[in-house]
């Protein structure tokens, strides 16, 4: 295969958002959140994956990238079908939401101009050094914090030049709940997996049973569910996948976030930005730029403060941050247009047709 000779320039096609694999997440709530702040913005953008999973088929707007009836699974297959994708469509930028080795080869190879996002810290070797290679093959990488950055360029050996720091965003809520809480539901919103932090919930739930009208739900699917669910006490309400964002966190109090190394997780401004208060039992950087004072981090990262804490905000209103308060925060600092503004100038994406 001749290489092209144009280096690194826009083609005449969309800005692609590249999901690897597609199903209910922060990951991919931030890349929807993205899409749109970029069509608001006037560049033509698409959401492509390779995959979905079996819990969740996506929205319309997603092709098919990489057809797994015709791909035999190989990372070589993968990176001829991403020279082919390239040549055929001349995409403007394509940005990775979470990195592929192989797609980032082929668009290397292509000279398509490129990016990747990470929303993990980088602590296992495998992960590392993966993120090194789709460093050296992209040079450009976004973080979502201060924190993030400077800890992906020391843990992965890349230049700190390499790192932008696009924050995370949201979409504008159907409502904003500005009253008095008429129940007290703790909610867990995420996907029930084994590197979250979940192993916590069973011994929270049986400390909220210990108040009167406390309650927990927990919406979100992943192949740690059965595991989870049969942890936990019956009072404890797993809704499965829920789509609808709104119907969500009307089911919603307070938001209890369990997860130890999670960098932003997209449901704290999700909650926020409705007026719900947040609980986050360890101190995540992410939250704390986003929420700031309005965080509520217990002292211990245990279940015993996270439950006192939490009790204590949901009967006094002088305890726990003002919905209003929240709602302005959340939307000065993660606006969808604000974010999206920024990710196009940190990657200097040229405006559509030049």
């Amino acid at each position: 295969m001749r290489r092209p000779t144009n280096r690194n320039s826009p083609g005449l096609g969309p800005t692609v958002l590249y999901v690897r694999r597609w199903h209910v997440s922060g990951v991919v709530h931030w890349a929807i959140s993205l899409q749109a702040g970029l069509r608001d913005l006037g560049h033509e953008s698409i959401l492509l994956t390779r995959c979905r999973t079996n819990e969740s088929t996506g929205p319309a707007a997603i092709h098919e990238w990489l057809s797994p009836e015709l791909d035999d699974g190989t990372r070589l297959a993968t990176l001829r079908r991403v020279v082919r994708y390239c040549r055929n469509e001349r995409p403007h930028h394509v940005h990775m939401v979470d990195g592929d080795i192989a797609v980032a080869a082929g668009l290397a190879f292509t000279r398509t101009p490129c990016s990747f996002s990470l929303h993990v810290y980088p602590t296992s070797f495998k992960t590392r050094a993966l993120v090194f290679m789709i460093g050296v093959l992209t040079r450009s990488i976004i973080a979502q914090t201060q924190d993030h950055a400077n800890d992906i360029a020391a843990r992965c050996h890349l230049p700190r030049r390499w790192l932008h720091i696009v924050g995370n965003m949201v979409q504008p809520p159907m409502a904003t709940r500005w009253g008095e809480p008429s129940r007290r539901s703790v909610g867990i919103v995420s996907r029930l997996t084994s590197n979250k932090g979940l192993e916590h919930l069973a011994t929270v739930a049986a400390l909220l049973d210990q108040h009167d009208g406390f309650s927990m739900v927990v919406h979100g699917d992943g192949p740690a569910r059965a595991q989870i669910e049969g942890s936990c006490p019956s009072s404890v309400r797993f809704t499965g996948m829920t789509l609808d964002i709104d119907d969500i966190y009307a089911d919603i109090d307070v938001l209890l976030i369990v997860s130890p190394d999670e960098v932003g997780p997209t449901t704290a401004i999700e909650a926020a930005v409705r007026g719900i208060p947040v609980v986050s039992m360890y101190p995540l950087p992410g939250v704390l730029e986003a929420l700031g004072e309005l965080a509520l981090i217990p002292p211990q990262p245990d279940a015993d403060s996270c439950v006192a804490l939490i009790t204590t905000a949901a009967r006094s209103s002088t305890d726990r941050p003002s919905a209003r308060a929240l709602h302005e925060r959340t939307t000065q600092h993660c606006d969808r247009a604000v974010v999206a503004a920024r990710f196009i100038s940190e990657l200097q994406i040229p405006a559509p047709g030049r």
